[in-house]
């Protein structure tokens, strides 16, 4: 049976606020626990929807105590390149192509302050879906525990000496095998988008898991992986789909 997993990115102080507490309720509802990617110091205005909240991290500690998976979401939410890095999905990023001191000095930046949050680094997402094999290098120098959430794979792998949890989907597809991470935006989702994603989880709520519960068993990347995401890229099209 297929299991699906939430992600919820660009948690931030100057997120839009009416529409997280709406998505949180919705998943409290049905008990579905999400990995929610949190920006350490957002610095991308796009991102300003309503006024600095201080007391942001308190939320995130409230979504802990939920049994909400927090993901580390790069550092600023920043351009620094136009680079769309090893996934090649979106002609920016926050990570790629930059070098190697520059990136190490980011992502050092970003570990620091979630360790003063006093929020344990787990889970790693890229801005944008853009990173560099330098990016991974550094990440598994600092903290080779950490499980990367991206990539295009029917299943968790192991690749560049790192775990990961693919994450291919922006919308809800009932597909009969394989683990999928659901990518949402809550920041810009409509009436509609909340409540086609109630429907979701009230009629197939038994699929959806959180990442913690998946296991430990991360097999090497291989050839059928390859292959699976080169038919996944031509069958879904995913850049329609990518904000």
């Amino acid at each position: 049976m297929s299991r699906f997993i939430i992600r919820l990115d660009d948690a931030c102080p100057t997120m839009f606020k009416k529409k997280w507490d709406r998505i949180e309720k919705i998943l409290i509802k049905h008990d579905i626990k999400p990995l929610v990617a949190v920006i350490p110091n957002n610095k991308d205005i796009s991102l300003n929807h309503n006024k600095y909240n201080k007391n942001f991290w308190k939320k995130v500690n409230q979504w802990k105590k939920n049994k909400w998976d927090i993901g580390i979401h790069g550092y600023s939410h920043s351009i620094n390149s136009n680079s769309s890095g090893i996934l090649g999905i979106n002609n920016k990023s926050e990570f790629s192509n930059l070098s190697i001191n520059k990136q190490k000095k980011i992502i050092l930046k970003s570990f620091n302050l979630f360790k003063k949050k006093k929020i344990n680094l787990k889970y790693w997402i890229a801005p944008f879906h853009s990173f560099d094999k330098n990016t991974i290098k550094i990440i598994k120098e600092l903290n080779s525990k950490i499980v990367i959430s991206d990539g295009f794979s029917y299943r968790p792998f192991t690749y560049l000496g790192l775990k990961w949890v693919p994450q291919q989907l922006w919308k809800f597809y009932n597909i009969p095998f394989g683990l999928w991470t659901i990518c949402f935006h809550p920041n810009y989702m409509n009436d509609e988008d909340f409540n086609k994603i109630e429907k979701v989880f009230k009629n197939h709520k038994e699929k959806f898991v959180s990442i913690k519960s998946i296991g430990s068993k991360f097999p090497k990347k291989n050839i059928f992986d390859n292959i699976f995401e080169f038919l996944f890229r031509i069958t879904l099209k995913l850049k329609k789909y990518v904000i």
